[in-house]
């Protein structure tokens, strides 16, 4: 819920198109090809375009 949140508080419009997870972060794909990386406390650690 909290990475949603994000996604459409910050980048209205976008939608996730795909999220992968491994032991220690989540990685958040837009519709828009932004890749948002997350820590196990869904802080935002890197934004790649």
């Amino acid at each position: 819920v909290q990475i949603a949140d994000y996604v459409k508080n910050t980048f209205a419009g976008q939608f996730i198109k795909k999220i992968d997870r491994d032991k220690y972060t989540w990685e958040v794909e837009l519709s828009n090809g932004l890749e948002i990386k997350f820590d196990r406390k869904f802080q935002v650690i890197d934004i790649d375009d």
